[in-house]
């Protein structure tokens, strides 16, 4: 969708096509096969909230772009208590790695380091309030839309 201005959307028994309103250019999007969708088998009850923050759409076109431009895979949301939230992208697997921060939060409940893989924020556009919880998982609500995501956390 980001790909466009002003998308119309035109749905066939296997595929989408995005058209950009006033025409000039176009977007043929296969829909997956059902057998490699996953989806919860049970309901996703978020459990106890250990920091949250705003993930605004310029915050994540920044991750994106950063993590394409360095070729790392891993995105860091840390704080320190009483001092600022902040995301990195890089590779955890190599000391050396070159990386980017932006601060998305201030006045951290604790001291915290939470794991997610870029490719699992796969988001529809917009802004998002995140919560996560230690336990291992994420809540993604988009702030302006019914949309919501639950994302893994990489373990530590």
């Amino acid at each position: 969708m980001s790909l466009f201005k002003s998308p119309t959307l035109d749905f066939g028994d296997q595929s989408v096509r995005l058209n950009e309103e006033g025409g000039g250019s176009s977007l043929k999007y296969f829909f997956s096969d059902p057998s490699v969708v996953t989806t919860p088998k049970t309901e996703i009850t978020m459990p106890s909230v250990d920091v949250e923050f705003t993930f605004t759409q310029d915050t994540f076109n920044a991750i994106s772009k950063a993590s394409a431009v360095l070729g790392v895979p891993d995105v860091v949301l840390k704080g320190t208590a009483g001092g600022d939230i902040e995301l990195t992208v890089t590779d955890r697997k190599n000391e050396t790695s070159n990386d980017f921060s932006i601060k998305v939060g201030d006045n951290s409940p604790t001291d915290f380091t939470y794991f997610f893989k870029v490719e699992n924020l796969k988001l529809l556009g917009g802004d998002y309030k995140v919560q996560v919880s230690a336990k291992g998982i994420s809540h993604f609500a988009h702030v302006n839309k019914s949309v919501e995501y639950f994302i893994a956390l990489e373990q530590a």
